[in-house]
């Protein structure tokens, strides 16, 4: 009767330690989940980041082309203004 016992009691403790060990990989796995999603937004905002910087570059470089053409017409409107001042003198 008291081996029996003995092997009841062993028996539940095998129980519990397997209960422990899963709540442990469960706890883990969890963990390892919540990690992964945790990267993918790191992995998103970097794509943002990423997308919104070539996307100012692209308006910086277009503006800088531009320039010539602006600095031209404000020379030239400028000239004419100037003509105009002048002339009204005169």
């Amino acid at each position: 009767m008291n081996a029996n016992a003995s092997m009841v009691e062993y028996k539940q403790w095998e129980a519990l330690e397997a209960g422990k060990e899963r709540m442990i990989r469960e706890a883990q796995n969890f963990k390892l989940i919540e990690q992964c999603g945790l990267n993918g937004i790191k992995v998103t905002e970097q794509l943002i980041n990423a997308q919104n910087s070539r996307q100012q570059v692209l308006e910086k470089v277009m503006y800088d082309k531009g320039y010539e053409d602006r600095l031209t017409e404000r020379k030239k409107e400028n000239e004419v203004v100037h003509q105009n001042t002048l002339e009204y003198k005169i």
